[in-house]
């Protein structure tokens, strides 16, 4: 069975490619791309349970790490693990939220290769990364 992942970006051609990515490799993909507020994000997830959540830092409507501790309050996202895609550098806090939420990050750009590595190691409970990012 495929694992699900859950594609959170409101860059619609980065959600787009990713989701190409992905469905070519056999993954069950779901991609949240229009959406004006948090609650609308969580209403378009609501009864799917997802293994990975690929959540865009900069979002319209709040920061992907605000996301990510609401989505892990949901019974569909509560056992998802979570990778927050940005173009930022990591700071101090911010590299605090990620080690927080248990989470992965993946820089952008990124390569094909980066996101489907990033994915196996999320989804195969692999604890590769978490202090590599300090």
């Amino acid at each position: 069975m495929a694992n699900k992942i859950l594609i959170i970006d409101d860059d619609e051609w980065i959600s787009l490619l990713v989701k190409k990515y992905l469905d070519f490799e056999k993954y069950d993909v779901t991609a949240v791309q229009q959406f004006d507020t948090r609650d609308d994000i969580l209403s378009q997830v609501t009864g799917t349970s997802f293994d990975c959540v690929l959540v865009d830092y900069m979002l319209v409507c709040c920061t992907g790490i605000d996301l990510t501790r609401k989505l892990k309050e949901t019974e569909e996202c509560a056992k998802s693990s979570f990778v927050l895609l940005t173009s930022m550098t990591l700071t101090t806090d911010l590299s605090r939220d990620i080690l927080e939420l248990h989470m992965r990050y993946l820089k952008k750009p990124f390569s094909k290769e980066d996101l489907l590595q990033t994915i196996y190691e999320a989804t195969s409970g692999e604890q590769k990364g978490f202090t590599d990012i300090l």
